[in-house]
This record gives C-alpha cells, structure tokens and sequence, in this order.
C-alpha cells in the first residue's frame, strides 16, 4: 500500500512591492524617527507556523493509525517527522510564490501550476523512472518528491511482503517494492534532507527577493546644529557690518 503525501499547504501573504505605497503613510521627521521597515519572512513564518502544522499532525496521527501502517514507534515517528517537515516546506515554497507575486490572486495562479509539476515529478502518480531524462531534475525540486520517498521507504524498508495466488504483481520482500517505485538505494535520511534543504532555499528566496522589494524612503541631510561658541562670532561680524 502507497503512502500518500499530506496535501500541499501554500501561504500567500501579500506585501507592498517597490513603488507602491502603505496603507499608513510614514512621516519622516528625523533619523531617529524613520522606521526600517522590517521583512515579514522571518517573524510570519515561525509566528504562523504552529498553526500550519497542527492540522497535519492531526490528520497524520489518525491516518497512520486508521491504515494500520507499521505499528512500530519509531516508524511512526519518522511519519510524523516527515510530514512535518512537508508542511514547513510548504508554507516556505508559498512565501516564495508570494514574494515574486503582485496580489494574492497572481500568487494563487503562480501557485496552481507549480503544484502541479510537483505532484506530477513526486513518483506518487507515475514512476520518476519513466520521466524524460532531461526533466527528471525537476523531481528533486519537488517537495512531494522526497516526502513520498522517504514515507515509502519508512514503511516497506525491511519488511517482507505475503503473496497470495490472485496477486498477479507481488514482490517478496519491501525492498523489491521500493525498487519499483524508483526509490532504490534511498533512506528516510535523504528524503528528510532534500525537505530541509527545499526549507532554506525557498526562504532564502523570499528573504532576498522581499528584501529588495522593500519599501524605499528617500534620505534625509541631518540638520546641521550651531554650537553655543559660535553664536558670539556670529552676533559680532552682525554688528561690524552696521
């Protein structure tokens, strides 16, 4: 039995882009009163953070249980890890998708294709054997890719598998099926580190494309002060000219 993918979560958090304005305009009086208008990926991310992953954990603890996958512990652990890091992948990829987007609905409509290709180069629907060779990179940017492959290999890795004379297709042992998916030679490590590496690239990318998107503020010369010394200098070259 395959193990399907926790559904793909994207965030799209809309922020002003260069050269339009704020909701709440800014008055610049001094240095000392001009605000640095911070990039929201930071503090959004890990603020709405354990919001995006209470329903996956949710979901995944009852269907873990419910499929009657292996009942080991650590197996189940390693589930929830994986679809933990599943989820914050997600909301990473729709920081990214938002931060190149204009509006909400640009980033809704960027965000339907690139699903797509993921659920497509993920191994789940066909084999990422039988892609193209020259588009089966594409697989290793797809989040639903190493999270499928390592949920598979968690649950058929070292197991071996009960035929019966109506299984027209039947492997032996869970290896054999791992190998058929097109995952052989691979463990629950690597698809855990693909995830974490899509993690920081894809934050890396809406920090940087956010941070040159920032706001702009034209600068201000600071006022120059006259100091208490000079005023007498001032008054008396005042009076020599009268």
């Amino acid at each position: 039995m395959h193990v399907c993918p926790s559904p793909l979560r994207l965030q799209m958090p809309h922020f002003p882009r260069k050269g339009q304005s704020l909701s709440t305009p800014i008055k610049p009086l001094t240095h000392a009163h001009i605000p640095t208008p911070p990039t929201p990926t930071t503090p959004q991310f890990f603020s709405e953070l354990p919001f995006h992953l209470i329903s996956p954990l949710v979901l995944g603890t009852i269907v873990y249980w419910m499929a009657r996958l292996r009942p080991e512990f650590d197996r189940y652990l390693a589930f929830m890890g994986i679809i933990t890091l599943e989820s914050i992948a997600a909301v990473a990829l729709g920081m990214a998708i938002s931060s190149v987007s204009s509006s909400a609905e640009v980033a809704a409509v960027l965000a339907n294709p690139i699903s797509v290709v993921m659920l497509i180069s993920g191994g789940f629907y066909i084999s990422i054997q039988s892609l193209p060779a020259a588009a089966r990179w594409v697989a290793d940017l797809s989040l639903m890719k190493w999270s499928f492959q390592a949920l598979v290999v968690n649950e058929f890795e070292n197991t071996t598998l009960t035929c019966t004379s109506r299984d027209k297709n039947c492997f032996a042992t869970g290896a054999e099926a791992i190998a058929d998916i097109g995952f052989a030679g691979s463990t629950v490590g690597d698809g855990a580190a693909g995830l974490v590496v899509l993690i920081i690239a894809l934050n890396f990318i809406a920090y940087t494309i956010m941070r040159y998107n920032k706001p702009r503020y034209q600068a201000l010369v600071p006022p120059v002060l006259v100091s208490p010394s000079s005023a007498p200098s001032v008054a008396a070259s005042g009076s020599g000219s009268n």
